[in-house]
């Protein structure tokens, strides 16, 4: 991600500006691959996957803060995670941080025009 001179004011653009379509609070729940799954059939050992999440502005409408408190199986998962967009790199970016230590970020061009599973840059 690029720095920008303190001297110079930003507008959030049009870009930035469909991160709206976060903002709220969100409860999902689902099936997901659980501890024991095997590689040639990992749907076979789904757990119950639920999860409460909020999207908030950060100061600005640059960057969004994303919250949840999930729980697969038996354990929970909180964290956080910033969603913003580069205009240098004219693409949206995500960096999640987790109470089980995991971090890892992404980032994606759009419309997007793949596979659907993003590129990791952790």
């Amino acid at each position: 991600m690029t720095s920008t001179p303190k001297s110079k004011q930003l507008k959030a653009s049009a870009a930035h500006k469909r991160l709206k379509v976060f903002i709220g609070d969100w409860h999902a729940e689902g099936t997901s691959c659980g501890d024991g799954q095997d590689a040639a059939y990992p749907g076979a050992a789904g757990v119950l996957w639920t999860s409460d999440e909020s999207c908030e502005w950060l100061p600005g409408h640059f960057f969004v803060l994303h919250r949840w408190d999930a729980q697969l199986g038996k354990r929970k998962f909180k964290g956080a995670e910033n969603i913003g967009y580069d205009e240098a790199q004219d693409g949206y970016f995500t960096r999640m941080f987790d109470n089980a230590g995991h971090h890892t970020g992404y980032r994606r061009s759009w419309p997007h025009h793949g596979n659907g599973r993003g590129n990791a840059d952790a």
